[in-house]
């Protein structure tokens, strides 16, 4: 029965069925003071004196049984009740009614007067010097009409020993043991008539922490090793946690006595040391210890020097240092006991070392390689003769880290390589200079070009023969001459062949003078297919080529050439092919250029009759 009042209260005051239904209510005799009853009166209107009406109390809603002789009731008016076995506090009442149609349940609170001096403590166990905090769980600094007065006893070696607060401060104690600890309550509620007092007690261990100390074998030089001795309390000790400062090596370690630590860089280091015990108490100490710098020793930075020079190398000296130089050579190093000497390497490569000492006995180190170049090397290539359009590398190969320069630039290509080509105009001396990165003196070296121009070729002038005709090739220019095409030529390897092509051709004459220099021409030999054949145009201008308008052939007879002008007149008329058309009247006027018609009439040696017309262009 009570978990169905339970689920109903949840949702708080509740009225089902009809909007008539009565809403419950009540009246108590609180507040009361502890060991007080309490009575509780029906004051539902519409719902008192029983009859179809049922009830259902709860005197500690939603917390339960915390009222004597029960902690719930289903009389409507239920008398008699304590809350001494709840202690001090409000409580909160929830009271139903029900006829099994209509349901009304109210929440009230009632007040009861009682001292109550529980508290929490933080910790069971604690160290020596650990805070324990503990926490008043009964009544507060203050109740409604009530003076309230705390007393609080923390035991014995405490800091503080007593404490007159609700909520006490952080204790500690400096001894280890039991600690017993007492909270009394004492309070006066004016309606009651007399003071109510309450007290507790409870005990609280304390344990015992370790005495942490220890001792190192500091000061050491940087990079130098330095042990540590425990020499604190060693009966309870688990476990150990050192941390031993900046730029160590190990950092941390958890040995009791840990040794070989060193630290890259000097100065003074923290040093620290956390020991717990077997009941978990914490203790730690700390200190600071000394490691010695090494002296700053610079052998100065890696260097490369040019071939056969010397270089300083080391940094300035150190007031208090005493430096020593590696090897001892006093060849190649000028004072192997200063700081700053003078070396002069007879090797490619040389590393020293420098090993420098201070008043602290601290030892360092540093080296220096000092690099020397192999000299320079300048080769611009042997003199040579070429052909003029000819190339041709001059210099010699690449030499790791040096720098090429040509000069001029006249007919180069790379003008950075130590292998350019070249093809000048004319003869040409150029200059190589090769330097480096590091300003070594510059070598040079000379390379002369002769360029033998090319030889004049010509082929000689184009010609025009009829069918089955031959015509003679002459060359000139040189002193080798090649004939191409082959096909037709009597001898393609002289100057002066005689061609005989079947068709029109082309030919290239290649010409090599006496040094070995090459020129090519062409000449055209075209190849009339009738017995005669005339231009399209002439230009008599008087510079000997193409100057006459001529009926070009053979084997004609009847010949007869005309010409007119644009008005049909003849104004040139010729019966001997090797009499051809100046451009002029008879008279010695010359025409005007433009186009003239033409006329060629007579019988071929096959007996094909000829009447052919056509244009001519008179160029001017």
């Amino acid at each position: 029965m009570k978990k169905l009042f339970v689920g109903l209260l949840s949702i708080g005051l509740l009225n089902s069925g009809y909007a008539q239904c009565p809403q419950a209510s009540f009246t108590s005799t609180a507040p009361a003071c502890q060991n007080d009853a309490l009575d509780f009166t029906n004051t539902s209107v519409g719902a008192t004196g029983g009859g179809s009406w049922s009830y259902f109390w709860d005197f500690d809603y939603p917390n339960g049984n915390s009222t004597s002789p029960s902690g719930t009731s289903t009389a409507e008016n239920p008398t008699g009740f304590d809350y001494s076995p709840g202690g001090n506090g409000t409580y909160t009442v929830a009271f139903t009614i029900t006829d099994g149609t209509c349901t009304s349940t109210v929440l009230q609170d009632v007040y009861i007067r009682r001292a109550d001096a529980n508290f929490i403590s933080s910790t069971n166990s604690a160290c020596v010097n650990e805070q324990v905090t503990y926490y008043n769980d009964g009544i507060g600094a203050s109740s409604p009409n009530a003076t309230v007065v705390h007393s609080w006893s923390f035991g014995v070696d405490a800091t503080p020993s007593t404490s007159s607060l609700a909520v006490p401060p952080s204790v500690t104690y400096s001894s280890p043991g039991a600690k017993t600890v007492t909270h009394l309550v004492d309070v006066q509620f004016l309606s009651c008539g007399s003071n109510r007092q309450d007290a507790v007690t409870q005990t609280v261990i304390i344990n015992e922490s370790p005495v942490v100390s220890f001792t190192s074998t500091a000061p050491v030089c940087a990079g130098s090793n330095v042990d540590f001795t425990y020499s604190g309390t060693t009966s309870t000790v688990d476990q150990y946690s050192w941390d031993f400062g900046n730029n160590s090596t190990p950092s941390l370690s958890t040995a009791s006595n840990p040794n070989s630590i060193s630290y890259n860089s000097g100065g003074v280091k923290s040093v620290s040391l956390n020991v717990i015990n077997e009941f978990g108490c914490v203790a730690n100490a700390a200190q600071n210890i000394t490691i010695n710098s090494l002296p700053v020793i610079d052998a100065g930075a890696d260097t490369t020097i040019c071939a056969n020079t010397s270089v300083q190398i080391g940094a300035a000296t150190i007031a208090g240092t005493n430096y020593q130089w590696f090897p001892t050579n006093s060849v190649v190093i000028s004072d192997p006991a200063t700081s700053n000497p003078t070396v002069s390497p007879i090797a490619n490569a040389t590393q020293l070392f420098l090993t420098g000492t201070d008043a602290n006995g601290c030892i360092n180190t540093d080296t220096v390689m000092v690099i020397m170049l192999d000299p320079l090397v300048a080769d611009a290539g042997v003199d040579v003769e070429i052909c003029r359009y000819d190339s041709i590398q001059i210099g010699a190969g690449i030499i790791e880290g040096q720098l090429y320069t040509w000069s001029p630039t006249d007919g180069l290509l790379g003008m950075n390589s130590s292998n350019a080509m070249v093809s000048p105009d004319s003869s040409i001396t150029y200059m190589l200079s090769v330097t480096d990165l590091y300003g070594c003196a510059t070598e040079v070296d000379y390379v002369s070009i002769i360029v033998n121009q090319l030889p004049i070729a010509n082929a000689g002038i184009d010609d025009s023969i009829t069918s089955n005709s031959s015509t003679q090739l002459v060359a000139t220019g040189g002193v080798q001459y090649s004939w191409m095409p082959e096909d037709g030529l009597s001898n393609a390897g002289i100057n002066d062949p005689i061609a005989s092509p079947d068709s029109s051709t082309v030919y290239v004459v290649t010409v090599i003078d006496i040094y070995g220099c090459i020129q090519t021409d062409t000449m055209s030999v075209t190849v009339i297919a009738p017995s005669f054949w005339l231009p399209n145009a002439f230009s008599p201008d008087g510079d000997m080529i193409n100057d006459v308008f001529y009926v070009r052939g053979e084997g004609v007879t009847g010949f007869e050439f005309s010409i007119f002008d644009q008005w049909g007149h003849v104004i040139f008329i010729s019966n001997d092919m090797s009499i051809g058309w100046n451009g002029s009247y008879p008279t010695g006027e010359q025409l005007p250029k433009g186009a003239y018609v033409y006329h060629v009439s007579g019988t071929l040696t096959d007996g094909t009759l000829v009447n052919d017309n056509g244009l001519v262009n008179l160029i001017r």
